[in-house]
Formats: C-alpha cells, sequence, structure tokens
C-alpha cells in the first residue's frame, strides 16, 4: 500500500505545473521523462502481473542519480534553462528520499 502511494504522488508531482513561488529546486527534464516510462510499467505491472513475471521493468540503475545530465563534469550545473524544470524543494526531497524505495536518495540538487 506504501509502495502505491509513493509511485502515484510521484507521478503526481512530476504531472503538475511548474510551481509560481515558494522554495524550488531544479529536476532534471530527462529524468522525469524516465520516470514516467517507469511508472507506465509499473502500472501495467500491477494490473497485469501475470504479463510481467518474466518481463524486467526499465533498468532502475540508470535513474538513481536524478540530476546526472545537468551536471558538468566539474561537477557543477550546466548553464542554460534547457532539460531542467523547477519543483518545489518539498516535493524534490520527497522524490529523492522515496523514489525507487529511497536508491534516488544520493542524487545532487540545485536551487
Amino acid at each position: 500500500a506504501k509502495e502505491s502511494m509513493v509511485w502515484a504522488k510521484i507521478n503526481e508531482i512530476l504531472s503538475g505545473k511548474e510551481p509560481n513561488g515558494g522554495e524550488m529546486m531544479l529536476i532534471s527534464r530527462s529524468w522525469i521523462s524516465k520516470w514516467k516510462s517507469l511508472f507506465k510499467q509499473w502500472e501495467g505491472k500491477k494490473k497485469r502481473p501475470q504479463k510481467y513475471k518474466q518481463k524486467t521493468i526499465i533498468d532502475t540503475e540508470n535513474i538513481q542519480n536524478i540530476n546526472h545530465d545537468l551536471v558538468c563534469h566539474h561537477g557543477f550545473l550546466r548553464p542554460g534553462k534547457q532539460g531542467k524544470r523547477l519543483i518545489l524543494t518539498e516535493d524534490w526531497e520527497y522524490i529523492k528520499d522515496q523514489a525507487l524505495n529511497g536508491a534516488c536518495s544520493k542524487s545532487s540538487c540545485f536551487s
């Protein structure tokens, strides 16, 4: 039940519009796309488990660092707006701590 709540809440956060105010963090648009694909697979597996018995879900290792593609080789945030989206800090913290059972908890964050 908790797993379903986490999946649903993260999907709701990422499907919403960019917030207008409040404390915000950047999140990778590429990661959002990967999450949405993973969410669709997870939903399909939940609805039709027999079809997914032998299939493995998307390789989650590739999405454990949420903002990997926003960082240059020096470890700094890449300039420009492309590929980035703002979300509320509290939503960022929730995603980082809860996505994939905490596998994203070491992700880089930028405000």
